[in-house]
């Protein structure tokens, strides 16, 4: 875009159309003698519309009357037809202020009598004029971009929900007058797939909102890439996406769009140093079958979204979701998945209450590694406290008095039971019973895990017996 202000050696394309041969020629001579200037001229409205087809113009400077028509009607026809315009000066033989009052009302830039003409009184008129509508071009840049910048997603990208939510009333209104008029066809209904990111709250909760906003765009990354053209899909808040499918959406097209997402959207990712293993349950309805507004077909997608969690698929369509209900299957009813690979792995932790008794013990005791002798805490023994401020002291065991530590440094990585996420770390004081490990991010470990030495291939399956920031206590449970 021209710049005159912070670019003075930039030219400045101006056309001339008058059919006054010695008038004509004046402003060119005048004009002409500024480098600034870039200068052509017209003697016609067929000539002034060829060029500036061609041509990318800055102003035009035009008689009042040219050739047939005036030059009010051809501002109009340059406005009309142009969508971003050049600035229009007029150029007037006549002295009447009534002309020029018209004109500025009609949008012309700027106004310039033709008797006694200077180069000064041209020049400054054409410059401010240029001036002006680059400032209008610039702001309604400006608005265009902020209004696209309501309707996207600030860290991904996509579009957000008030967007995903204008589209669905734009297609829910043109269902309804297919309907009214007889027109509408199973064929032509549309669908929408409520995506949800699997454990996502536990990525956010353990490795913080930075790992989570990254997983969040590698997400987004996919859904782009899988997406057809024809589709629209944006996240609607938090780790939820919609998707939609705006035509020919029958149960087999829906069911396969869902399958192909559902496979597409579960990979791994490194992130941070954090190893993650992501996936979707995905719910879909269609309208008008699971819905006749925006609201009900968000829900039924959303019940079927609940009951992709609890399926190997992970997916759902509203009509399989009702059938489950009514079986008295209701997602409602079901385990979540990382609560039920946590069980597996640990039965004594399946109940909710167990889990939290067993963190508050945890953190009860504090385990470490003495820098001289290299033992440890007992586990059984009350926390008395010594003489510096308000630390447990010390409790050796005899029979661990004497345990060696390896003392070097090994890579190795945190393992989560619920399969969804791995953590870098550096081994240290590693010893048949426990370690010390330090992770490569700030997180909050699960209170059992499994422990995996890189070089070694060997895997311990792990208890948390303390955590200060990055360096955590580690003890090998059978």
């Amino acid at each position: 875009m021209l710049n005159i202000d912070n670019d003075p050696n930039h030219t400045i394309r101006v056309v001339v159309a008058d059919n006054d041969d010695a008038d004509r020629k004046t402003v060119l001579d005048l004009l002409r003698a500024d480098n600034r200037f870039v200068v052509e001229s017209v003697t016609n409205p067929e000539g002034l519309m060829a060029l500036l087809d061609g041509r990318d113009v800055d102003c035009v400077v035009v008689d009042q009357v040219l050739g047939t028509e005036s030059g009010f009607a051809i501002h109009d026809w340059v406005v009309a037809r142009y969508p971003n315009p050049p600035a229009i000066v007029m150029l007037t033989a006549s002295g009447d202020e009534r002309i020029a009052i018209k004109a500025f009302r009609c949008g012309f830039s700027n106004y310039v009598r033709k008797k006694a003409l200077d180069a000064r009184e041209l020049i400054t008129a054409i410059l401010h004029s240029v001036r002006r509508r680059q400032s209008e071009r610039q702001q309604r840049a400006e608005m265009e971009r902020l209004a696209k910048l309501a309707l996207r997603d600030r860290i991904t990208g996509l579009p957000n929900r008030q967007f995903l939510e204008e589209r669905l009333s734009v297609l829910i209104a043109s269902g309804k007058r297919l309907s009214r008029s007889g027109r509408q066809k199973p064929g032509k209904c549309f669908a929408i797939l409520t995506i949800d990111i699997d454990a996502f709250k536990a990525i956010n909760d353990s490795f913080g909102h930075a790992v989570g906003d990254l997983a969040l765009i590698a997400f987004a990354d996919r859904l782009r890439r899988v997406a057809r053209a024809s589709d629209v899909f944006g996240r609607l808040g938090d780790d939820e996406f919609l998707y939609v499918i705006e035509s020919d959406a029958s149960t087999e097209t829906v069911e396969l769009a869902c399958r192909r997402l559902a496979d597409v959207l579960s990979f791994s990712i490194e992130l941070e140093a954090v190893g993650l293993e992501l996936s979707p349950s995905i719910g879909a309805a269609i309208y008008p079958i699971d819905g006749k507004t925006a609201k009900e077909l968000l829900s039924a997608a959303d019940r079927a979204m609940r009951t992709a969690q609890t399926i190997d698929s992970g997916y759902s369509l509203a009509a399989s979701s009702r059938r489950l209900h009514e079986a008295g299957l209701s997602a409602d009813h079901g385990m979540d998945r990382v609560a039920a690979a946590i069980a597996a792995q640990s039965p004594e932790l399946a109940d909710p209450a167990a889990r939290k008794a067993r963190s508050d013990e945890e953190f009860a005791f504090i385990w470490q590694a003495d820098r001289e002798s290299g033992v440890r805490r007992s586990d059984d023994a009350p926390a008395a406290h010594d003489e510096v401020g308000d630390r447990p002291a010390v409790h050796r065991e005899e029979n661990r008095r004497n345990e060696r530590r390896n003392r070097v440094l090994k890579r190795g990585k945190i393992l989560a039971l619920d399969g969804f996420s791995t953590i870098d770390c550096v081994i240290r004081d590693l010893s048949q019973h426990g370690a010390r490990v330090v992770a490569e991010v700030e997180c909050a470990t699960q209170p059992r895990f499994s422990l995996l030495i890189v070089d070694s291939g060997l895997k311990h399956p792990a208890e948390r017996r303390w955590q200060r920031g990055r360096e955590i206590g580690v003890r090998f449970v059978d």
